[in-house]
């Protein structure tokens, strides 16, 4: 089936599954999408911060916030991100746009893996059309210009991906232990990847008759995973006295503003809703305020306590009004998987508004990016699984999505923590569309 789909294409091909000539296509395309795309993207408040500790750290005043001496050491933010861009800083230069032309050309590589594992699932041509929607995809791509974790994390989560799937089909130890690697990596870039672990156990169980030891691939993959986080833990330990795994800010205050009513959360944006919650909300002045003073303690280590205020209160809060909690989860979840455009393309115009405004065009150009990028992904993603059926083959492509899908049920919610799950809905999506068309065109 395959070699056959490459001569049909007159190409030979690579012993990937995508052929040869197709593969340098994709990676170009990507880049120059990348570049496209993310040229002059506004970028957001995280920005700075990462572009301190990048320059502190290349600069040899370690890892810090500080602008100046003494350069107090911090885990406000997981360390993957600032490494990296310190070696874009490195090597291209300390501008932004050597991170919007390092971050493209990662994006190439992230969609040649792509291709190449939905080949591996489906065949080349649903590698070939996931891949290039991908690279080209104005959402998607544009992330190689922000300062911010997102494009770095969702390559990373490709390549973690990649490489467990060929583990699993080749019951490949030395594989199992790079998986592992990755999901460490990942872990740095974006603690909340901690949870993938659990869906990693699930691959190696769906796999469990095609390995030789589940355990021992269970247990050497965990093991490599936990030896790669391990250095920054002990690193936190030693520094701060207390045990902090990645990072020592983002949940509590995640789970505490995701507990406030849907009319309070910062839907939109952080800037305009923060002095309100600030004025409404004692336990966020008391959070910002403990330990100001005589406390020799590091910012970091007030900034645990902080947490702690905002955690208490968040429970609290559910627990006072738990049917209330549930109605605002479910008015915000959306809002992480549908899009309808945004900043410089429809000016953070909501369909009210325009609707409002009788401004047709706009709503219009609305109503088709949620239809193209957000409902289209997402319902031809189910389509494959009612035309495929549970197959294991498939779970690599369903495990970065479900995690999305879960760990941020509790966590304040913005579309942007959705795009490393929206390449893995392309493939399935792809999946469904190629499997499509092979039906109808063998149709008798």
């Amino acid at each position: 089936m395959l070699v056959g789909s490459e001569r049909e294409w007159g190409l030979s091909g690579n012993g990937s599954g995508i052929p040869r000539l197709v593969g340098p296509g994709i990676f170009a395309v990507a880049v120059a999408s990348g570049v496209y795309w993310g040229s002059g993207v506004v970028q957001g408040g995280d920005a700075p911060e990462y572009r301190r500790l990048a320059e502190n750290l290349l600069e040899g005043h370690g890892f810090s916030l500080s602008v100046g001496s003494p350069y107090e050491p911090t885990a406000r933010r997981a360390p993957g991100y600032p490494l990296f861009l310190a070696l874009v800083y490195t090597v291209f230069g300390r501008s932004d746009t050597a991170v919007l032309w390092a971050q493209s050309m990662l994006w190439g590589f992230g969609c040649l893996l792509l291709a190449r594992l939905v080949a591996s699932i489906f065949d080349m041509r649903a590698g070939v059309l996931a891949a290039f929607i991908v690279a080209v995809h104005p959402v998607l791509a544009r992330t190689a210009g922000e300062v911010l974790t997102e494009s770095l994390y969702t390559v990373c989560m490709i390549s973690l991906m990649f490489v467990f799937h060929r583990s699993l089909r080749t019951s490949s130890v030395l594989l199992l232990g790079f998986a592992g690697v990755l999901f460490g990596a990942a872990t740095l870039i974006r603690p909340l990847t901690g949870a993938f672990l659990l869906f990693l156990w699930g691959g190696v169980w769906i796999w469990r008759q095609h390995l030789r030891s589940p355990v021992r691939s269970w247990l050497i993959m965990t093991a490599v995973g936990f030896l790669t986080l391990l250095p920054w833990t002990i690193r936190n330990s030693m520094v701060f006295g207390h045990f902090i795994p990645i990072q020592g800010v983002g949940a509590g205050v995640n789970i505490w503003v995701a507990s406030l009513p849907y009319s309070d959360q910062p839907i939109v944006s952080w800037d305009e809703t923060l002095p309100r919650l600030q004025e409404k909300y004692p336990e966020m002045r008391v959070a910002a305020m403990v330990g100001r003073g005589d406390r020799p303690e590091y910012e970091t280590v007030l900034q645990l306590h902080g947490e702690r205020i905002l955690m208490r209160a968040a429970i609290a809060r559910i627990l006072g009004d738990p049917l209330g909690y549930l109605r605002s989860r479910a008015r915000s979840y959306p809002h992480l998987w549908l899009y309808s455009g945004g900043s410089s393309w429809l000016a953070e115009v909501s369909f009210g508004d325009a609707w409002r405004r009788g401004d047709l065009v706009r709503l219009t150009a609305k109503v088709l990016f949620l239809a193209v990028f957000s409902l289209l992904p997402i319902g031809l993603a189910v389509y494959s699984l009612i035309l495929e059926g549970l197959r294991r083959e498939h779970y690599v492509l369903w495990a970065v999505p479900l995690l999305i899908a879960v760990v941020h049920v509790p966590l304040w919610i913005e579309y942007r923590y959705s795009i490393p799950a929206q390449p893995f809905l392309w493939g399935l999506a792809s999946g469904a569309i190629t499997s499509r068309l092979r039906r109808i065109a063998y149709r008798p």
